[in-house]
């Protein structure tokens, strides 16, 4: 019942969005949204996990994990190995992903995912729990990796704060004989490349500059479908940070300076992509 409600209660606010409405009542509407499909994916990833037909032969699974888990642990990169099934839970990480992620395996091993890694609550356009469950569904539904673009996710650290992070991740299902046996979850710690969110002093010549860049940049932004999913506060924030980071790196041309921005907003906050 709790699942239809959301599932309603999505289609309602989505609904709305469509309407003429005044600012202050759009945006209430899309934390609103934001914060039903974070619930929504809460809930099926505790109650039924991703949803395909998966390889449960118990007397082989354990020699399957022993010859994966050789190469998942010597591995440079970060990687997540999850068991699909109701509550998505950690089956193995190993030292890179413990180290980037601010956990340790035994600690986490066992658990449910988004009890380990949920959303900001201190963030209302935080999508980092929706995201990834879509993508996994979508990874095990195709049978192929699927890309996340670089999202926004903060993670505790061992103090229990949440602490600002920028991932660019794959979700990758491994298969035998065509049934499902886990989800390899691969992330990349991007958040140096991304300028901390706050705004930069500029002098009125400059603020000029950037308010009309911005008027330019925001028709597009405004109506582009891969940005379409963020809330509008979160991409006029974003979008003016840009500008200003382009500004002070000496960008003076006003089609570029707003060329410049769309292409790094884009780059942050666009939507999930396939590989």
């Amino acid at each position: 019942m709790y699942r239809f409600i959301l599932q309603q209660n999505i289609a309602h606010w989505t609904a709305l969005l469509g309407e003429e409405m005044d600012e202050p009542m759009c945006h209430t509407i899309q934390w609103q949204l934001l914060s039903t499909q974070r619930d929504l994916a809460f809930l099926t990833a505790a109650s039924e996990g991703i949803s395909c037909p998966i390889w449960n032969d118990s007397t082989h699974l354990h020699e399957f994990l022993k010859r994966f888990r050789r190469q998942f642990e010597n591995s440079p990169a970060c990687y997540l190995l999850l068991d699909p099934r109701a509550g998505l839970h950690i089956v193995d990480v190993n030292d890179t992903y413990a180290k980037a992620t601010m956990t340790a395996a035994p600690k986490i091993t066992g658990q449910r995912l988004f009890d380990v890694f949920p959303d900001n609550p201190d963030d209302p356009s935080a999508a980092g729990v929706a995201n990834v469950f879509s993508s996994l569904r979508t990874a095990a539904e195709s049978g192929r990796p699927h890309a996340i673009a670089v999202q926004r996710y903060d993670i505790r650290d061992p103090d229990s704060r949440f602490v600002k992070r920028f991932w660019r991740s794959v979700n990758t299902p491994v298969i035998k004989d065509g049934r499902l046996v886990y989800l390899l979850h691969q992330i990349e710690d991007v958040t140096a490349q991304f300028p901390a969110q706050g705004h930069i002093f500029v002098d009125d010549e400059s603020e000029n500059l950037i308010g009309t860049a911005f008027e330019k940049s925001w028709r597009f932004v405004d109506k582009d479908p891969f940005l379409a999913h963020n809330p509008k506060p979160l991409l006029r924030d974003r979008l003016r940070v840009h500008l200003e980071l382009s500004l002070r790196n000496g960008e003076r041309d006003l089609f570029h300076l707003a060329n410049n921005a769309i292409s790094n907003l884009r780059t942050e906050l666009g939507r999930c992509s396939r590989l």
